[in-house]
């Protein structure tokens, strides 16, 4: 069963590894500004 399951989902591991790349570049390049909007985000709740 596992093995039929892993053959199907063969085409979506494949393209798993590039559409992380393609995620993680501009995430990198932006990641200052997502520090800041990460504190931004936590600290918003707490005031209100």
């Amino acid at each position: 069963m596992w093995l039929r399951l892993f053959e199907g989902a063969q085409f979506a591991h494949f393209l798993r590894g590039p559409a992380t790349l393609s995620l993680a570049v501009p995430l990198d390049r932006k990641l200052t500004h997502a520090r800041y909007a990460g504190l931004a985000i936590s600290v918003a709740p707490l005031t209100g």
